[in-house]
């Protein structure tokens, strides 16, 4: 009896592992077929998804990475240190401009050089405004960034673009590609990754990882655990420590201090995902922490949330004219550049606010202003 009964157990066993096999099987060629992928590959789907080195970028010893100088395209162009253009006119760099910089909400991914709100924030103004927002970066790279170029540029005042991810991304050594990074030891901040390596160290993966990555099913589900599935090729995530908000808030101070002996104007602005504006969530947690640190430094902060929550509570509807959407209209991309307006104006009327730091700035140029043209 019990060995008829093991023998049942057995067949049930080995049916449904079959039957699980053949399920996952028939959803990652139902999922290869959706999104018109080559059906009969054992490829590493996780080769996909590129790491910033490969999309237009080149490796920085302080930064890890940075845009490159002098690019022309139909809609990106950069000036010399990687610094975006702000319209298709002849324009050149100016010392005593406002200085932004910050991730890709800054820099103004998927939208045309003219429609990022640096170059709206300047067609308001009437004031150079140079944009140095780098895509992936961290607020420990964005303030990293403007220390490295306040003795070239001379800005009179330095905006900090901040996106939510942006106070996560300064735990990791490596988020996408190797990065520098700052921890506390023996009570002192530490520079780490100075200089930065040019490719993160791999140590060999375990087999049911690398088999899990040749399903594209299993890719889709695991991606969102990022700092243990991107293990293999191209991008990586190495976290190296669990406090963002202090990480974050150190490096403001560590720039403000700069700024402050430079007699330059310091602005925080804060900027969030539309998904947490289409959820109706509060501002979070860290953000707010991020915020209160930044104005007892001494920066003035400039938060759309109030702003953008607003239109989100109303409309959904005209919470996607403010972002850039996919052809099925569910998923949210970076701000448009009726987004990237709104935000232009509320620092524009926080700037106008303070006239005598206005003052201060260069005017653009006839011949470098876009509404000359």
């Amino acid at each position: 009896m019990s060995l008829r009964w093991a023998r049942r157990v057995g067949w049930a066993a080995l049916y449904v592992i079959a039957t699980t096999v053949i399920c996952v099987l028939a959803l990652d060629i139902a999922l290869r077929a959706w999104f018109g992928l080559p059906i009969f590959t054992l490829q590493d789907w996780r080769a996909l998804q590129r790491n910033v080195l490969q999309t237009g970028m080149q490796y920085d010893a302080l930064l890890g990475w940075v845009p490159r100088a002098n690019i022309g395209g139909p809609t990106y162009n950069t000036l010399d240190h990687g610094i975006r253009k702000n319209s298709g006119a002849q324009e050149t760099l100016a010392t005593g401009a406002i200085l932004a910089v910050g991730d890709s909400y800054t820099a103004g991914s998927e939208v045309r050089d003219e429609d990022t709100w640096p170059a709206q924030l300047e067609k308001t103004l009437g004031r150079r405004v140079l944009n140095a927002g780098v895509m992936g970066y961290g607020v420990d790279q964005s303030t990293l960034n403007a220390e490295r170029l306040l003795p070239i540029l001379k800005p009179r005042i330095v905006l900090v673009g901040i996106y939510e991810e942006d106070i996560f991304r300064t735990t990791y050594r490596s988020y996408n590609a190797p990065k520098p990074y700052f921890v506390v030891r023996d009570g002192e901040w530490r520079h780490g990754n100075n200089p930065v390596p040019t490719a993160a160290t791999s140590e060999p993966e375990p087999l049911y990882k690398t088999a899990l990555s040749r399903l594209l099913s299993a890719h889709l589900l695991l991606q969102r655990y990022r700092a243990w599935w991107f293990t293999g090729p191209g991008m990586r995530f190495e976290q190296v420590s669990q406090a963002p908000v202090e990480t974050s808030c150190h490096m403001l101070e560590r720039l403000h201090r700069r700024l402050a002996a430079e007699d330059i104007v310091g602005v925080v602005v804060l900027q969030y995902s539309a998904w947490l504006y289409s959820s109706h969530k509060p501002r979070p947690w860290y953000m707010e922490q991020v915020r209160a640190c930044a104005g007892k430094l001494g920066y003035d902060v400039v938060d759309e949330f109030g702003h953008v929550d607003a239109i989100a509570r109303e409309s959904l509807d005209r919470l996607k004219q403010h972002y850039m959407m996919d052809p099925s209209g569910k998923v949210y991309g970076h701000m448009s550049a009726t987004g990237n307006r709104l935000v232009a104006g509320i620092i524009a009327e926080r700037l106008q606010a303070s006239a005598a730091a206005l003052e201060r700035v260069a005017a653009v140029p006839r011949s470098d202003n876009p509404a000359a043209h």
